[in-house]
């Protein structure tokens, strides 16, 4: 009889422990309920098995049995399957015991409202401007790390090309992955900038002009700039039209031919801006003049047009417009 107490309380053990082939974890006791005896044990139990009939999980575990037993085939491991499967209905009282506004204000900043519509910006700390969902998952203090830099690649008046009659302004943008610095990534191996430029005037094949030459402008910046460095374009070209639509490339663009081949560049960039295509300038940034810390960077240009006629303003935004800019080049001429 004491042999047989000795295998028996051994296979308990063998049972009761988590096996692994790593020293430091194995024997690791699973966590158990121990059930006190008699009718206070029943209360518990009861307790137990009402809490299991409200979360489903027994009725959706019998179910997915019944499905598993009626394939042809069975799985060589059923369990990953049972598990996604009956996740939901483990956790479905830990989602109900946080209120919405609760879950929002654990992940998120307090905000405040701005008078662009749908703007907002940061209560405290660095100031950051945004969309309301995307504000509410950000760290704005490790973005404040971006601040001088958005700072010194942003065009200023006398960087972009003028021309009488026409306006031409620029806003940039901290964009990608950057953005979530410090909240959904611990660390970020590009910081990507969108530049829309904002040209006011009667004729869009004015504003594209203004536009590409302003780019060119930005670009001669980068290649004398003393802190960053310009890795090249990324110009996207039309390479074929097919019954399903076109099909664009992008065409890397060195420092050198930029220089050598600036006419042939800048008709490829008005090509490109006339089909709602973005310009891509690759860079590596210098994130502090003061420190000797880099970061692969990306500019990217895009157009907004504003037509006036006869003192009318008509809007036309080119990204995300039905119409294009082509037809517009048509229509004004």
């Amino acid at each position: 009889m004491a042999s047989e107490r000795g295998d028996t309380s051994a296979s308990r053990r063998s049972q009761d422990t988590l096996l692994s082939n790593d020293d430091s974890i194995a024997g690791v006791p699973r966590e158990a309920l121990v059930v006190p005896p008699g009718p206070v044990g029943a209360v518990v139990i009861n307790k137990i098995d009402n809490y299991l009939t409200k979360t489903g999980v027994e009725n959706e575990f019998f179910y997915l049995l019944h499905k598993l037993f009626d394939r042809e085939e069975l799985p060589y491991n059923p369990y990953p399957g049972f598990a996604i499967r009956l996740r939901p209905f483990m956790e479905k009282f830990h989602v109900d015991n946080e209120t919405e506004d609760s879950i929002e204000y654990a992940i998120s900043v307090p905000l405040k409202e701005t008078r662009i519509l749908n703007l907002f910006t940061v209560q405290k700390g660095t100031p950051v401007w945004g969309l309301r969902s995307i504000l509410r998952c950000v760290n704005s203090h490790m973005i404040y790390r971006y601040q001088w830099l958005c700072d010194n690649i942003t065009p200023t008046f006398k960087d972009m090309f003028q021309k009488e009659d026409y306006s031409n302004q620029v806003m940039v943008a901290l964009i990608g992955g950057a953005i979530f610095h410090g909240s959904f990534f611990r660390q970020v191996h590009i910081a990507q900038f969108r530049l829309e430029y904002l040209v006011t005037g009667k004729h869009v094949d004015e504003a594209v002009s203004i536009f590409v030459n302003s780019v060119m402008m930005d670009v001669d910046k980068l290649i004398s700039s003393r802190f960053h460095v310009l890795i090249g374009l990324n110009i996207p070209v039309l390479t074929s039209v097919e019954e399903t639509g076109e099909n664009w490339q992008l065409e890397f663009w060195d420092p050198e031919t930029v220089q050598r081949d600036k006419g042939i560049l800048m008709q490829k960039i008005s090509d490109a801006v006339i089909s709602n295509k973005y310009i891509f300038a690759e860079c590596i940034f210098q994130l502090d003049p003061h420190k000797d810390s880099f970061i692969q960077g990306q500019k990217q240009y895009t157009l907004n047009f504003v037509q006036i006629m006869d003192e009318i303003i008509e809007e036309g935004i080119f990204r995300g417009e039905t119409s294009s800019i082509s037809s517009r080049i048509n229509s004004s001429q």
